[in-house]
């Protein structure tokens, strides 16, 4: 059975363990309280006087859990990890794979938001395994948990470069979702992978499947997600349109359609208007605005001066595939300038793919080597030509 024991605080099968606590037992039962209202501090303040209060092993576990969930609440993700990784080794001793695969979740998050990607694939990709290695019970709350894990295990992957399987993971959480019982939830769940789906497709080169599946979720998230999650996903859209037109790596237009920059300067307009306390966002937002106004000819003298100061903010913020995508556009941005720039937009794509190398997000190196690649091909064909 999935049955986890993090999901409540006391079972009366739990009451002969060696060294239960009934005084711990009814401070859990408290502390679960606030935890199902969201206040993850309040919990923790019950629980942390007990650090060293001898309990089972059971009730170890669930302390770790509430004290890694309240470091987590406050971004403290390191120390959010070290108590999930003191949880593990009880999750072991225990044999609770359940509960090992819940807390895997969280701590993948945890990874995930320190940048750490590959650490947060790996946990992630134990978590998955430790769930499927136990019989279906069929509740849809043990659905719900293997969504949230390949959903989680797919971002990881396709950060990482590891396009293939990240889409298969992808669909087969989409599969899951789509059968879940219809509600506000489940809707956004689905819209949720199928925006993932949709930045996986767009890295693949294929921006129909992409534009598809974005628009499936925008329709979603216009309705049921929050101004901010609606507002960055006007800026998938956007960028999506736009590759359809020149994609990133190169500073030259392919070919112009009114109706797809109408669409893509709707939704970066919306989206700059929506935006206020996230800026990372809204420097993604910029980048998408300057892409487009490179295409139109507009702002010539000042691009240049305005993607820096896009790149200034991401390095504030730490943000290195932010980083690395605004080299890219300066990349853009000389080349669109012609021959007397290449050098210039050479030297961009190069450091962008610097940038990606000091991180853990080699997906966001595609596009600045597509642009080296370009520049290669054309060398070859001039050679030919002589």
């Amino acid at each position: 059975m999935r049955n986890s024991r993090l999901d409540t605080p006391n079972l009366p099968s739990e009451h002969h363990e060696h060294a239960h606590s009934p005084t711990f037992a009814a401070v859990l039962s408290s502390a679960y309280v606030h935890l199902a209202e969201g206040l993850f501090e309040e919990a923790e303040r019950l629980v942390v006087p007990y650090r060293a209060w001898p309990m089972s092993l059971t009730q170890r576990l669930r302390q770790l859990y509430i004290l890694a969930a309240s470091a987590q609440s406050r971004h403290d993700y390191t120390q959010a990890i070290a108590l999930y990784e003191e949880a593990f080794s009880l999750c072991s001793v225990l044999e609770a794979r359940a509960e090992f695969a819940q807390l895997s979740l969280l701590c993948a998050e945890a990874y995930h938001n320190l940048q750490q990607f590959a650490h947060a694939a790996f946990v992630a990709s134990q978590g998955l395994s430790a769930w499927l290695d136990l019989a279906p019970d069929g509740d849809p709350r043990g659905a719900a948990l293997e969504i949230d894990l390949r959903d989680r295990y797919s971002v990881e992957l396709f950060l990482l470069g590891r396009y293939q399987e990240s889409l298969k993971q992808c669909y087969r959480a989409h599969t899951l979702a789509s059968a879940l019982p219809a509600a506000k939830s489940t809707a956004l769940r689905v819209a949720g992978l199928d925006w993932t789906i949709a930045m996986l497709h767009r890295w693949r080169g294929n921006t129909k499947l992409a534009l598809q599946h974005i628009l499936a979720a925008s329709a979603i998230y216009e309705k049921f997600g929050s101004a901010d999650e609606f507002a960055r996903l006007r800026i998938v859209i956007a960028d999506i349109a736009l590759d359809t037109l020149a994609p990133p790596g190169t500073g030259l237009v392919h070919h112009y359609r009114e109706d797809i920059v109408q669409l893509a300067r709707d939704h970066i307009n919306q989206a700059l208007g929506a935006i206020t306390h996230d800026p990372a966002a809204q420097c993604m937002a910029l980048l998408a605005q300057t892409r487009l106004h490179r295409m139109l000819s507009l702002m010539n003298q000042n691009r240049i001066t305005h993607l820096e100061s896009i790149g200034q903010i991401a390095e504030q913020l730490h943000d290195l595939p932010l980083l690395a995508q605004v080299y890219t556009a300066l990349g853009d941005e000389f080349g669109a300038m012609g021959r007397a720039e290449i050098e210039s937009q050479l030297n961009c794509y190069r450091r962008a793919i610097g940038v990606v190398e000091a991180s853990q997000a080699p997906a966001y190196s595609v596009w600045p080597r597509r642009g080296l690649l370009r520049y290669q091909e054309f060398q070859m064909d001039a050679e030919e030509a002589l």
